[in-house]
């Protein structure tokens, strides 16, 4: 099931040139990791995913804002200044992303927040998102019927790969873990084709 999401007004743009060395911060090397500059993130933001950049300016990342509102944060002036979307409900929590350029990222998101854990908690529900327009919109894309996608890369704006498990299990014992899930899409992550180990 492929559906389009429009995106609210993004919230305000946070400025700032310095900021204090904690854990809501962004940390900036211009000269290959010799040294460090730290900057803040907009109040209120923690990131969900890891951050992703399609150049050395622009960046990425899912976070909730205030710890509720799952919302998609950029940056084109490599930390200097942020964007902070809210995202749509059908798109969920944004919990890996990977950009090709400044406008054009995927990843994974649920709409409960949580991946499968090692309980198998397997009603994360994970599913596809894409945006090719700097986070204004959201493609969200189902993953095949019995299949709990835990991990995606795509290394071009094309081609994407996917691994997982096979949900189709004893209650008492969880999931197969003998047979793996490999996907390939060749098509921006739209569809997805099963691929043998």
């Amino acid at each position: 099931e492929i559906y389009t999401l429009s995106l609210h007004d993004a919230l305000p743009i946070s400025t700032s040139p310095s900021g204090p060395a904690d854990m809501n911060s962004f940390y900036v090397s211009a000269d290959g990791a010799q040294t460090w500059s730290v900057l803040p993130v907009p109040a209120g933001v923690t990131f969900t995913s890891a951050l992703s950049c399609g150049s050395a300016t622009d960046c990425a990342a899912g976070g909730l804002y205030y710890g509720h509102q799952p919302v998609y944060l950029t940056t084109a002036t490599g930390g200097h200044s942020w964007t902070v979307r809210p995202l749509p409900a059908g798109v969920g929590q944004i919990l890996n992303l990977y950009c090709v350029t400044a406008t054009t990222c995927r990843g994974l998101a649920s709409r409960s927040g949580r991946m499968m854990s090692p309980g198998f908690d397997l009603a994360a529900n994970l599913h596809f998102v894409v945006t090719s327009d700097g986070g204004r919109h959201f493609t969200a894309v189902s993953f095949p019927r019995g299949e709990s996608v835990e991990s995606v890369s795509c290394p071009t704006a094309r081609h994407c790969v996917a691994i997982g498990l096979y949900t189709s299990f004893d209650a008492r014992t969880g999931p197969d873990l003998d047979r793996g899930v490999l996907l390939t899409s060749e098509d921006g992550g739209r569809t997805w084709r099963q691929r043998a180990w």
